[in-house]
């Protein structure tokens, strides 16, 4: 006998609480407001606050207002499964393009000439 498959918001809870937090914050940043907004249209309000609390501050600001949209528009489940199921995908890639990349940027030689 198998085990019952986990809901969507079910792997998404999971998933912020064995994530790292350093991880996690770079993962959620990079998906879009709408997005992440509306993949916690259905949340219940503990959960909403614990994904709310792995964000950055204007992060938070962004996505709050796009909730605060959303909750007046007429949103079909469909569409909030899409988003989901975007939001789950995210968080479960690694990072973009595989591999680490660097956030440093180079100096040009002209500008590190006048230096």
């Amino acid at each position: 006998m198998s085990a019952p498959s986990q809901s969507g918001e079910e792997k998404l809870i999971r998933l912020l609480h064995s994530m790292d937090s350093a991880t996690l914050q770079n993962r959620l940043m990079r998906i879009q407001d709408r997005s992440l907004a509306l993949s916690m249209l259905y949340l219940q309000k503990t959960d909403r606050e614990l994904l709310f609390s792995k964000l950055g501050k204007s992060k938070q600001t962004r996505v709050r207002e796009e909730l605060g949209f959303q909750e007046h528009l007429r949103i079909t489940y469909a569409q909030y499964r899409l988003a989901l199921d975007i939001v789950l995908s995210e968080l479960g890639r690694a990072s973009p393009g595989g591999g680490m990349k660097s956030y440093l940027k180079p100096i040009s030689r002209r500008r590190s000439e006048e230096q």
